[in-house]
């Protein structure tokens, strides 16, 4: 049976039927009365199938909305009076295929208004994103271009040089430090002037505190060794000049702090230490006593800055 079903100006047609029903003709006589009788005009197949299905005391009802893909379904009992049977289930019928029709006869909801978040929150939400997927900073290992400043060897005074550094995640808050340096310093003893040329190297186990995202703080212990060249320059032919050199190294202690930006990063170190083996060139006179003493001895401090990057 074709029937249309009449919801505001929408017209849908629907395939009733009655399976194993004894009041079936009744059924769908009633059920077309509530619905409409008249089959759709261009041809069309039927776009909601509606169903009865009797069995013992209760009928189930089913409607599938093919425009929809949506279905429903209804169980009913029998009344005691079975003349009101047909009725019941027939206006039954009918009310679930209206409900089905229901959703698609009212207006679409609007969308709501598309929005930009500010710039500001944009940019917090774009940073938090991009921390979320890479390892945290101290968990990357960084490479640094630094100058040195370096002073209190025992006469040597203040030097100055640069070098490169490289710090490597190695547990959790410890990293492994380990750099290179040239520093270059002069004295102007009595006879001439020493030309002072220091090479070394260190490695140090660092423990790195994070007090925010863009700062680090660390503390270290570690070992610096070396080679220092002294040049002795007469100031007058009276004198001899020579050139000494020798290893050196010590114990050293570190203490820093890192800035992260972007795309590069800041860090200042400081350093001191106490050679175990040095250096030492003197100035004599013409009699053989010691005027002036150049040396790598005693107790040493030190600062760098640097920029570095991650990777």
């Amino acid at each position: 049976m074709i029937a249309l079903v009449v919801i505001g100006a929408a017209i849908a047609s629907a395939d009733l039927r009655v399976r194993d029903c004894a009041e079936r003709d009744a059924i769908v006589r009633i059920a077309e009365l509530e619905l409409s009788t008249q089959a759709p005009a261009d041809g069309s197949p039927p776009v909601v199938t509606a169903e009865i299905h009797c069995e013992g005391d209760h009928a189930t009802l089913y409607v599938t909305d093919d425009v929809t893909g949506k279905s429903l379904e209804r169980t009913i009992d029998f009344p005691a009076d079975p003349k009101g049977r047909a009725r019941l289930l027939a206006l039954a019928l009918a009310e679930l295929v209206r409900a089905s029709w229901v959703e698609l006869a009212m207006p679409p909801p609007p969308l709501p208004p598309r929005t930009t978040a500010p710039e500001p929150v944009r940019r917090e939400i774009e940073t938090r994103m991009r921390d979320a997927i890479a390892p945290p900073v101290r968990e990357r290992a960084s490479l640094w271009l630094f100058g040195a400043l370096r002073g209190t060897f025992t006469g040597t005074g203040p030097m100055g040089g640069g070098g490169m550094a490289v710090e490597v995640p190695v547990w959790k808050v410890v990293t492994l430090d380990m750099d290179a340096r040239y520093t270059h310093g002069e004295q102007a003893p009595t006879f001439g002037v020493v030309t002072i040329d220091v090479f070394d190297a260190a490695i140090h186990v660092d423990a790195r505190a994070t007090p925010s995202r863009v700062v680090d703080l660390e503390a270290g212990v570690g070992a610096r060794v070396g080679f220092a060249r002294f040049t002795g320059t007469p100031s007058s032919a009276a004198h001899t000049g020579a050139t000494e050199s020798a290893p050196w190294g010590g114990p050293e202690l570190a203490f820093g702090v890192s800035f992260h930006a972007s795309a590069l990063d800041v860090r200042v170190r400081f350093e001191t230490g106490t050679p175990l083996a040095g250096v030492r060139a003197t100035s004599v006179d013409g009699a053989g006593n010691t005027v002036d003493r150049v040396a790598i001895a005693g107790p040493w401090l030190g600062a760098t800055i640097g920029a570095g990057v991650r990777f």
